[in-house]
């Protein structure tokens, strides 16, 4: 069993979040990353590599913990941030949206972060 550490952003342009679906799946996600030791610099340099956009990080949001069906446990630092400048792509062959938060009721998100998506709806 292995403890896996990863942040997700959730970037807002007004009323809409910028999710993205992989070109193989139907279900959505947040962007997530691989955490290092200055997770708000990461995630800037990661957005605006995989993305091509300018955001400010405004701060952490939520802590989940998912446990993965072999056996590992993914543990999700959620930060929240405002997009500045530039319309979303993906370099990365993912599918990417800028979606009205009233939306997310209806999108089928991957399992670990279906607690992130309950949490949002929560305060939305």
């Amino acid at each position: 069993m292995s403890l896996i550490v990863k942040t997700c952003v959730l970037i807002f342009d007004g009323d809409n979040v910028l999710i993205t679906r992989r070109d193989n799946s139907n279900r959505w996600e947040f962007p997530s990353f691989d955490i290092d030791n200055d997770p708000i610099k990461s995630i800037t340099e990661n957005v605006k590599n995989e993305y091509s956009l300018d955001i400010i990080v405004i701060g952490p949001y939520f802590f989940s913990s998912y446990n993965m069906e072999n056996g590992d446990i993914l543990i999700t630092l959620a930060y929240t941030a405002k997009l500045v400048e530039g319309v979303p792509q993906s370099k990365q062959g993912k599918y990417v949206s800028m979606m009205a938060t009233s939306s997310l009721t209806y999108c089928e998100l991957i399992d670990e972060q279906q607690e992130l998506r309950d949490k949002l709806r929560g305060v939305l």
